[in-house]
């Protein structure tokens, strides 16, 4: 018996049709008929959740086989991923640049300047606009409205919150790695304890506890190492291509999740173990 096969905990694979076959599943074709070659299909309806100023993916299918890979601990994203915050991040860079008397720029540009470290707001500006006390003045409007912002706006993405208490019931171990700066992870992590899930928690990773941020594999790493267990047993779960990147490197398996910065297409660049629409999704496919 190898080590596998001694696990309890199996997590059958949900392979994105695009992703796996480079093809469209035709649903009237005869591999959709052929029950021995898949397990189950999922249609998403309506499309997962995107803001309407970033571009919506096409409504996707997923499918998931048979195969299954054992894990003892899953790891996830914060922004994107577990909680809904892209509007509010972009709600909070509109009201710095009115208050800053900047001439505005759109939800997607705000997006593409913050995506790898949300609260570095000195990505937020062009070269142009920055002037003697700006960042200054920025983090003082962050300090007033985000704690409101946060606590207000952003919510548990749909089925995130269950999905984390399935994989604890299940003994599985669960972290959190984010790129956000611990003054502000209080607000972050707001919507988790209104839900009750911080003490499913048992490692929290902020940007200050790395000397290098994702996508280095280096706070995955150190999150793995303070749930006591190895790297290649966890998968870690991310909605853009720093979250694959940094969980490849770190010798887990990367999943990406369709509910934040990045798109299907993006996400399949960097070539994850899979893409799914939503960390609701996982728990559909958790095993044990």
């Amino acid at each position: 018996m190898n080590i596998f096969q001694r696990s309890r905990f199996f997590i059958r694979i949900p392979y994105p049709v695009r992703h796996v076959s480079g093809t469209r599943l035709n649903l009237c074709s005869p591999f959709y008929e052929d029950p021995t070659r898949i397990a189950r299909v999922l249609i998403a309806r309506p499309a997962p959740f995107r803001p309407d100023w970033y571009g919506r993916r096409e409504e996707e299918t997923t499918i998931l086989k048979n195969d299954t890979l054992k894990i003892d601990a899953a790891i996830f994203d914060l922004d994107g991923t577990l909680i809904d915050s892209i509007a509010a991040y972009v709600e909070l860079a509109e009201e710095m640049f009115r208050r800053l008397h900047l001439p505005p720029v759109s939800g997607k540009v705000i997006l593409e300047r913050i995506r790898d470290t949300k609260d570095n707001w000195a990505n937020l500006f062009a070269v142009e606009e920055m002037r003697e006390g700006l960042m200054e003045e920025a983090a003082a409007i962050y300090k007033e409205i985000s704690p409101r912002l946060f606590t207000a706006d952003v919510k548990m993405l749909p089925g995130s919150g269950s999905t984390l208490r399935k994989l604890s019931a299940a003994g599985i171990s669960i972290g959190l790695v984010t790129s956000t700066h611990s003054r502000s992870m209080d607000g972050k992590l707001y919507p988790l304890r209104e839900n009750g899930l911080m003490e499913l928690i048992g490692a929290t990773i902020a940007i200050e506890d790395t000397q290098r941020i994702k996508p280095h594999p280096d706070p995955l790493i150190e999150c793995a190492k303070r749930l006591g267990v190895s790297p290649e047993r966890s998968i870690y779960v991310g909605d853009s291509h720093s979250d694959i990147r940094a969980g490849k490197s770190a010798g887990m398996k990367a999943i990406g999740v369709l509910t934040g910065m990045d798109n299907y297409e993006t996400l399949k660049r960097e070539d994850p173990y899979m893409i799914i629409d939503s960390v609701a999704h996982l728990s559909r496919a958790v095993h044990y």
